[in-house]
C-alpha cells in the first residue's frame, strides 16, 4: 500500500478509495501468508481495515516489537482484555 493512500482517498470517490484499500489489504494478507504462515494465526482478516496476528509460539512482546522495528515495520498495539 502506498504511503500517500490517505491523501489520495481524500480526493477520490468512495469506490476508488475502497478499491485501493482492498488491494492493499490483499497485498498485506498475501505477504502474511507467504512470510509468516507457520509462525502466526491471522484473525479478523474478513473485516474492516485491521487484522490480528497471534504468534503460534511464545515470544516476549519487547522482542517481537524490536524485531519488527529492525525490519522497518511499524504496528499499533491494542490492549486485549481477557
Amino acid at each position: 500500500m502506498r504511503s500517500s493512500l490517505i491523501l489520495e482517498c481524500m480526493n477520490a470517490t468512495y469506490d476508488d478509495c475502497a478499491a485501493e484499500m482492498q488491494y492493499g489489504r490483499e497485498v498485506l494478507l498475501e505477504a502474511i501468508h507467504k512470510y509468516l504462515e507457520r509462525r502466526v494465526e491471522v484473525t479478523g482478516d474478513g473485516s474492516g481495515a485491521h487484522v490480528v496476528l497471534w504468534p503460534l509460539r511464545r515470544i516476549a512482546e519487547d522482542i517481537a516489537i524490536g524485531q519488527a522495528a529492525m525490519r522497518g515495520l511499524a504496528f499499533t498495539e491494542y490492549p486485549i482484555a481477557f
